[in-house]
């Protein structure tokens, strides 16, 4: 991408005010693309540019704008709209960063992996997540280099330190988002030190807002058929069954986007005994690469019928080894953890769903849903080491977010308190 914005800064100082980057917008890249097209823009040596190299160049642009910008619509043809100079201003901005910098973060972008295998790519979401707070930390800073950031730079920006303050939250967020960049760039040998080494997150993971689908909207989730709610699916169209499953295994299995994202055919298993399916989550399907092999079995029976209907759609037999992937998007590609991302929240959109405290459906939401509505006495009435097998989490996280802090529990202890406060019939009083 090195080449890519050297190009792109040329072409825009000769034709635009730099210090007024906001006039640069869609329209001065549709202009930009017709003069490249035409020949009238030269290569930084002063060369004339092939065709290949000019649709490369695009795309490359692209590609860097999908990780500034998260946008939930398709790009539109070579570019997705520009707005208030985002894209321009970025790289600007990384094109003042050191030489060594700059090959740590488009290194990290490209090609960064979970340890401590290296053999599995990070998501997407992550390696974009991490870069963006990076900058934004190095712009916060005033310094142009990574290797410049001391650990006496990082606790200037913590200095008084409150967990109820919302900014100093939102800074050990970034701080903590940018420390996985910072780790793999030291492993690999791109920078020598890391300063963020010893950033703690926890200080504000009490007042985090853990939401998830109240019983009534699980209910309307589940109901494939439409029998109560009236909102089915419609099992002859292959993305109707395929979007509403993305949802049921999120909840049923209590899976993360990229957990589902790596899942093949070949993970799952049948049951002949009660024609039921279990899935297999290895190390390298889960989040952390050290967490050991568990086997989950799928329980609502809406998720078991529309999991045979879609492999039924695909023509795909169950149980037999295949690394087939298990979700598809639109192209029939392998569904990438954004694109399951985005199935879930136009869903949500879609069906009416609304989460506890009343916010757009994720994903996350959707994981935090089994737990939250199934631990004893709600729902399935698993004790709490059924839910931390379920999440793959420790006893005493599950206990802390899932039994202390469950709105749920809370109301069903309140109500049990208040019927027994229910003044007595005058029957129950004369049979005492």
């Amino acid at each position: 991408y090195k080449q890519t914005v050297d190009l792109l800064t040329k072409w825009v100082s000769e034709d635009y005010d730099l210090s007024a980057p906001a006039t640069i917008n869609e329209e001065c890249f549709h202009k930009l693309r017709s003069e490249l097209q035409q020949g009238k823009k030269l290569g930084l040596k002063g060369n004339p540019l092939a065709k290949s190299t000019i649709q490369r160049l695009f795309t490359n642009i692209r590609q860097l704008h999908n990780r500034t910008q998260a946008v939930d619509q398709e790009p539109q043809k070579l570019l997705r709209p520009m707005v208030d100079a985002r894209l321009i201003n970025r790289l600007l901005f990384f094109n003042t960063l050191t030489a060594q910098t700059q090959k740590a973060i488009i290194t990290f972008e490209q090609s960064a992996t979970r340890p401590p295998y290296d053999k599995q790519l990070m998501t997407g979401q992550t390696r974009k997540g991490s870069a963006e707070s990076t900058l934004f930390i190095l712009r916060r800073l005033g310094v142009n280099g990574l290797e410049q950031i001391t650990p006496e730079h990082i606790a200037s920006l913590t200095a008084n330190p409150d967990a109820s303050n919302p900014e100093y939250r939102c800074i050990c967020g970034l701080l903590h988002h940018a420390s996985c960049l910072f780790r793999f760039c030291k492993r690999k040998g791109l920078l020598q030190n890391n300063p963020l080494e010893n950033i703690d997150n926890s200080s504000f993971a009490n007042y985090a807002i853990r939401d998830f689908l109240p019983p009534d909207q699980l209910e309307i989730l589940l109901d494939i058929h439409g029998a109560k709610t009236g909102i089915l699916v419609d099992f002859k169209n292959e993305l109707s069954v395929r979007d509403r499953l993305v949802a049921l295994l999120l909840v049923d299995l209590a899976l993360r986007r990229s957990e589902l994202a790596s899942l093949s055919w070949g993970n799952i298993k049948h049951n002949r005994n009660d024609d039921s399916y279990t899935i297999r989550l290895g190390p390298e399907n889960q989040k952390m690469a050290t967490k050991p092999t568990v086997i989950l079995p799928i329980l609502y029976p809406s998720t078991q019928e529309l999991l045979e209907r879609y492999a039924q759609m695909r023509g795909i037999k169950i149980g037999q080894q295949s690394n087939t992937p298990l979700i598809l998007d639109k192209r029939q590609c392998p569904a990438s953890s954004g694109t399951i991302a985005i199935i879930v929240k136009q869903l949500g959109e879609k069906m009416g769903l609304r989460t506890y405290h009343q916010s757009t459906l994720s994903c996350h939401d959707l994981r935090r849903t089994f737990a939250s509505c199934n631990v004893k006495p709600l729902g399935l009435e698993l004790d709490l080491q059924e839910i931390a097998e379920r999440l793959r989490a420790s006893i005493n996280v599950v206990h802390q977010h899932y039994i202390l802090q469950n709105p749920l529990l809370q109301e069903a202890k309140a109500k049990k308190y208040r019927d027994r406060l229910k003044p007595k019939d005058v029957d129950e009083e004369s049979l005492e």
